[in-house]
């Protein structure tokens, strides 16, 4: 009965100990499996094919650097740890219990090591080809993984002559690892040419959302009802003098309210900003705001008429005076009187009437800035075009004269939030240029103020820039 009782135990034992075994490869199976699936869908995946495109336009080396050499030894660690689990399951299948056991076992592992044999291809082909970095980056994570798979090998054997060849062959491993980080730095590109690179493909992510977002838009409009269309308008103006109200209290707030020289500019930012602001109040119906916002105007605009203008300083206007004496001189110089003289003569009477502008300017005299500023336009329109002129170029979209001009102004963020809108929302007559071409000739405006009226500019000076 004793020996019985023994052999039912150590038949059990057996038995508990084949299960855990079976158990065991089978959790490795599944992750070899998962590995491999995971590997395959990540090198069919369609994001090669965005790259590829985008480093056709690009620096090859930095796109090595910063895509392609760590996707290469991601996909290679993976390779790297499927032949591990293998190197596992190979160690069962020699401590298996029974002939029936192993061969069941061998025959996995054969079959395993053939698909890894076929994913590192696989890996080799997508990789190759794209540069020495990156050959140099998939060879360093190969010998990695050959590292690792010493380390494990020694961990499972007994035979001192075979460790002591493994020790061997890892001091080799490991020289040749060094070897080729060695060789990586030596190629790693600027921190400049990576920067710019990855600058580059941020801009191009940005255009292909703005392009998106733009026929997402479009696309939704088609199925508006007139309730939701009518929502949408007055959301879109909304947004707009929102726009407005951030530029216009910018330029408000950046001139300096200490400088007297600024403050007719101050007042006319401010009468902007609050007019935006009212803008903004009826299209959302608030009285209270509305009221406020028009007795602000109201009061910044008494403010700003109670100002006088500095008075030119005399060798201001005996400045101008010269300017205009020798400008007429060249208009009533008898050389210029030929039929084949007339367009330098017109040249030369726009100029008079430029001087005589300057120094309308200089002693704020409205009537005469306007009469001389006419006169000036119908001049320009004399003249003759030149005999061959260039080709008459492509008219500028009106969405790319506002960024432009936005741009030119230091509008940086406006411009942006033009170029996102389609060309029918901002040509002219809608809401949304006249609310971006204002708040654009505001700045300009303010910018031609602060370069000539108060600052320290010759008379000289201001008529070679209006000339």
């Amino acid at each position: 009965m004793k020996n019985t009782k023994t052999f039912e135990v150590w038949y059990a034992s057996i038995k508990e100990a084949e299960s855990t075994m079976s158990s065991d490869v089978d959790t490795i199976m599944t992750s070899l499996e998962t590995l491999a699936r995971e590997l395959a869908e990540e090198l069919s995946s369609p994001e090669f094919d965005d790259l590829n495109e985008i480093e056709s336009k690009g620096n090859t080396k930095v796109w090595q650097w910063i895509w392609w050499m760590p996707k290469a030894r991601k996909a290679q660690a993976k390779v790297n740890k499927i032949k591990l689990n293998i190197t596992d399951m190979a160690s069962a299948a020699a401590d298996a219990k029974n002939t029936d056991q192993q061969e069941v076992l061998d025959k996995k592992v054969t079959n395993a090591k053939n698909d890894v044999k076929d994913l590192q291809k696989m890996v080799d082909d997508k990789f190759s080809v794209k540069g020495k970095l990156v050959q140099r980056a998939l060879h360093n994570e190969k010998i990695i993984g050959q590292i690792a798979a010493i380390k494990r090998a020694t961990g499972l054997e007994d035979d001192p002559e075979k460790i002591a060849t493994y020790k061997d062959k890892m001091a080799e491993l490991q020289q040749k690892y060094k070897d080729d980080l060695e060789a990586i730095e030596e190629l790693e590109p600027s921190k400049a040419d990576i920067k710019a690179e990855k600058d580059r493909k941020t801009k191009e992510d940005n255009d292909k959302k703005i392009a998106k977002d733009k026929q997402d838009a479009l696309d939704a409009q088609e199925n508006e009802t007139p309730e939701q269309k009518a929502e949408r308008e007055k959301t879109e103006k909304i947004e707009a003098a929102q726009i407005t109200i951030d530029a216009t209290k910018k330029i408000h707030d950046d001139i300096p309210s200490d400088d007297e020289s600024k403050k007719a500019d101050k007042l006319k930012a401010k009468i902007e900003f609050h007019k935006a602001q009212l803008t903004k109040a009826n299209l959302e119906d608030d009285e209270e705001a509305k009221t406020g916002f028009t007795q602000e105007i109201a009061d910044a605009t008494k403010e700003l008429k109670d100002l006088d203008p500095p008075a030119p300083t005399e060798d201001e206007l005996a400045t101008a005076q010269t300017a205009i004496n020798d400008t007429r001189a060249k208009y009533e110089d008898p050389a210029l009187d030929g039929e084949d003289k007339k367009n330098d003569k017109i040249k030369a009477n726009i100029n008079y009437l430029k001087a005589q502008l300057v120094m309308a300017t200089l002693k704020n005299n409205t009537d005469d800035k306007t009469s001389l500023t006419g006169e000036i336009e119908t001049e320009t329109a004399k003249l003759t075009p030149e005999p061959t002129p260039e080709p008459t170029p492509e008219p500028t979209p009106v969405s790319d004269s506002l960024v432009i001009r936005a741009t030119a102004a230091g509008l940086n963020e406006l411009a942006t939030e033009i170029e996102s809108k389609f060309d029918w929302q901002v040509t002219e007559g809608t809401v949304l240029y006249s609310k971006y071409n204002e708040m654009i000739r505001l700045s300009e405006h303010n910018i031609t103020l602060n370069e000539s009226r108060y600052q320290n500019l010759s008379i000289k000076d201001r008529f070679a820039r209006l000339m």
